[in-house]
Parts: C-alpha cells; structure tokens; sequence
C-alpha cells in the first residue's frame, strides 16, 4: 500500500511538471487577429516579433516592434517564482513580478506612463495546438483610460516566412542608380505605401518626376494570374509573385508608340530599413535599361 501510494505521488508530481507551457521559439504578430483596443495609432505595430526562452524557473523574450517610429528591440528576462524582476526596455528602469498561472504566465509590472507610475498586467498563454501565443495587456488609469489589448502571435515554423513589404517608403536617390533612363522619366522623389498581406499586394505610389508629379495604385494578386491596372491612363498588364524573399513583378505597359515589358525585383535588406528595386526596362529605343530604386523605410 505504501509503494503503490509513492508511485501515485511521483506520477502526479511528474505529470504536474509535464503540464508547464513552453513558449520558447520565435513568434510573428499576426495584427489581423490581434485587438488593439483604443492603444494610440503610433503606438500600434507594423510587425512585431517575439524570440521567447522559456524554462520552468525563467523567461527570457527578446522584442522586436515595428511601428511608425521607427523598430524597437529589447530583452526581457523575468523570474517565475513570483519574486521580482528588473528589465529597462526603453532605458527606464521597470520592476515586475512574473508567476506560473495554471498553463499561462502573468506578469506584472510598474511603468511609468508621462511621470505616473501604472500597474501592467500582461497574461502569456498558448492555444491547444501550441502554435498561437497570445499577450493579453491591461494597463488600467491611463490618460487616455484604460487600454486593453491583445497581441496574438503565431509560431514561425507554423506559418510561411513573408518579408515585411508592407510600410511607407521614401526614395533615397543618393543610393538609387538610374543608369541610361532619360532625364524626363527619372524620379525627383518617390513615396510608396505597401501593403502586402493575404497573398495580395497593394502599392499607392506619389512620385515626381521631370514631367511632373503624379499618383498611382496598384493592387497585385501573389498567384502568378494577370492583374490589370490603370497607371497615368494606360492599361497595364502585371504578373507578381514572391520568390522567397524576392518579389517580383513582370508587366507590359504601353508608352506613347512602345510596349515597356518590365520586370521588377523587390528586396529588402538584412536590416529590414531599406526596399531595393532592381528594375530591367525592355522594349525602349534605347534598348534594356537597368535602373536600381533604394527606399529608406519611414
């Protein structure tokens, strides 16, 4: 009776320890899921992405937020015994105090909002099938009310890997090469929004140019089928894709007396801060004209 008493102890004990959630690995926003509340425009991420450790007694998670001022990286580390946990994100100092809640991690800090000091609750817990990580937020009395918000995030390995197109860019000629284009076609400025999600890609470009000044938008299924725009009044006619990190896009689009076929490949750098098109213009009396466009995003 005793040993069978023993083992039904050791066996709970282990099952208890089986049951602790593991968030570790690498988590993207998926910000059409995710609930930001009434949480300022400028404060809202473009991307976001959460590198998590995870041990029974520790939580380590790197963050990397994108939004429109500028990335933002920080290390988090919080203790899970409830004792407490020093991190500075923004450079301030942020105490918290993290614990095991069932499956979840509830943390909870002190922040300073505009020189009051606010409590935080963030709540850490992973869907059935381990492959959504959700951060609900609480941050009660703020200037603005309380902020609720809810960041969902989905485990890498479980969704494709799509480079951050989406933003606002702006040309930077210092580092664009323009090579044989004609004076009267090369861009003075450019400002690109993109937009790429759910296979669609949709660009609303503001650019001037020796002509002049002149607007477009564009939108571009991923599936290899034709897409037909208007641009300045002609029709043109487009095929785009993504080829891993690359997206191009082929199209044929009349000018004056000519048929332009030109093929465009969209990269960004290690970084993510820059958009590079590498651009190959056929079809023109100057025969092939190569012209590289650099973006700094904004």
């Amino acid at each position: 009776m005793t040993k069978r008493l023993f083992l039904t102890i050791a066996l709970a004990q282990t099952l208890c320890f089986a049951q602790k959630t593991d968030f570790s690995g690498t988590w993207t926003l998926n910000k059409a899921k995710s609930n930001f509340g009434n949480l300022p425009e400028n404060l809202i991420p473009e991307d976001a992405k959460r590198i998590v450790a995870n041990s029974d007694n520790e939580l380590k998670i790197t963050t990397v937020d994108k939004s429109s001022r500028g990335e933002r990286t920080a290390q988090l580390t919080y203790k899970l015994d409830g004792s407490e946990s020093i991190n500075s994100p923004r450079g301030s100092e942020v105490k918290s105090k993290a614990a095991w809640d069932g499956d979840a991690v509830v943390v909870k800090s002190k922040i300073d909002v505009g020189g009051n000091l606010l409590d935080m609750e963030e709540r850490y817990s992973l869907s059935a099938d381990r492959q959504t990580m959700t951060t609900a937020t609480k941050v009660p009395g703020t200037p603005i009310g309380d902020i609720v918000v809810n960041y969902v995030f989905e485990k890498a390995s479980a969704v494709a890997s799509v480079p951050a197109f989406s933003g606002t860019w702006k040309l930077n000629l210092a580092k664009s090469s323009l090579d044989a284009l004609p004076e009267e076609y090369r861009p003075t400025s450019i400002t690109r929004v993109v937009k790429l999600a759910d296979n669609l890609l949709a660009i609303e470009s503001d650019q001037t140019t020796g002509q002049g000044a002149s607007k477009s938008s564009v939108r571009f299924k991923l599936d290899g089928s034709e897409n037909v725009n208007e641009v300045q009044g002609a029709e043109m006619r487009s095929v785009a894709k993504l080829n891993g990190a690359v997206l191009e896009v082929v199209s044929k689009r009349p000018l004056a007396d000519m048929t332009l076929e030109i093929t465009e490949k969209n990269s960004l750098t290690e970084d993510g801060r820059n958009l590079v098109i590498d651009s190959q213009i056929g079809g023109t009396p100057l025969g092939t004209i190569l012209t590289r466009l650099v973006f700094d995003r904004q």
